[in-house]
Formats: structure tokens, C-alpha cells, sequence
């Protein structure tokens, strides 16, 4: 069973501990996100409203439009 979480924007931080076993910790770091949405692309917002938009990939000659892997529910598809 694939397990999966809401729809939305997850954000994350972390450090080290160190590995001695002193129980001291590192800084911890920047802030990062991670958005799982429906659809194949990402938001952006126009100034307006939110409008989804492909994600596109440089290839080295190119921006090509890349597709998506979407989990549905019961299945991966690709958008």
C-alpha cells in the first residue's frame, strides 16, 4: 500500500547531532518546502490569482516541459 499525505505545502528544517554521544546539536538550517499538489505543474501566482504552470527542464539547448508523476490515490500517472 502506497501511504500518502494531503494536498499542501510542507515545510522543513534540520541539524546534527553529534555522533560521540556529547548530546550536542548543530545550527539548524534554512527553511525548505515542498508542495504536493494536483495537477501536473505549479502554482504561480500572476499577481491575481494562483494558475498552474508546467514544470520545464533546461536540457542544454532548451527549456523542455517535463512530465509529472502523480499519485491518484490507487495509482502513479504521468501528467
Amino acid at each position: 500500500t502506497q501511504a500518502t499525505i494531503p494536498y499542501g505545502i510542507y515545510y522543513w528544517r534540520a541539524r546534527g547531532q553529534d555522533p560521540n554521544g556529547s548530546n550536542s546539536y548543530g545550527e539548524w538550517s534554512s527553511t525548505y518546502s515542498l508542495t504536493i499538489s494536483l495537477g501536473g505543474g505549479i502554482k504561480v501566482w500572476d499577481g491575481n490569482s494562483w494558475t498552474m504552470k508546467p514544470v520545464k527542464v533546461w536540457d542544454g539547448n532548451s527549456w523542455v516541459t517535463k512530465p509529472l508523476k502523480v499519485w491518484t490515490g490507487s495509482s502513479w500517472e504521468l501528467k
